[in-house]
């Protein structure tokens, strides 16, 4: 089953933390990326930033704006017993001494970095162009950053899950 866009604030926020692989109750699987992925323009293949970016009006590319208006509802909304499941991941996986957290901090962080320099290397670009693919590629990356920045106010324990 699919979801069409608009996507809601909490699908948009779901959908990006599992395309940049920081939501450990979501299983890895591919990431949805861009159909132009192999121009030259885009990012290498399997970086953190080869991925589209949800927002409400869809999929974006950050790098050419390309657009895509579904994802898959079980991305989009959190299984029923997902807090169930995620107890059981974090009690085996700190058994096991590894600090979860931790570990989901690091990677979200390692993606805020990669999206910052992203942004500021197309808002570079935009000053140069007044492109609307380039307009919305650069908005998909503020999109993004915002997301992994709830994330991580989330693991630092700041505040309730977004």
């Amino acid at each position: 089953m699919r979801v069409v866009a608009p996507f809601s604030a909490a699908q948009v926020q779901r959908l990006n933390e599992i395309q940049a692989d920081v939501l450990s109750d979501y299983p890895k699987f591919h990431p949805f990326t861009c159909g132009n992925r192999g121009d030259h323009s885009h990012a290498p293949v399997n970086s953190v930033t080869d991925v589209l970016v949800a927002t409400s009006a869809g999929w974006i590319c950050p790098y050419c704006g390309a657009t895509q208006d579904w994802a898959y509802l079980a991305m989009a909304e959190p299984h029923p017993r997902a807090a169930e499941f995620q107890a059981s991941i974090d009690a085996l996986i700190n058994r096991n001494g590894i600090l979860a957290n931790e570990a989901m901090l690091s990677r979200v962080e390692g993606a805020i970095d990669a999206y910052r320099a992203l942004s500021a290397s197309l808002k570079l670009s935009l000053n140069q162009s007044a492109d609307n693919a380039a307009m919305r590629a650069w908005e998909a990356t503020e999109v993004m950053l915002e997301c992994l920045n709830r994330r991580r106010v989330v693991l630092e324990g700041v505040e309730g899950d977004c």
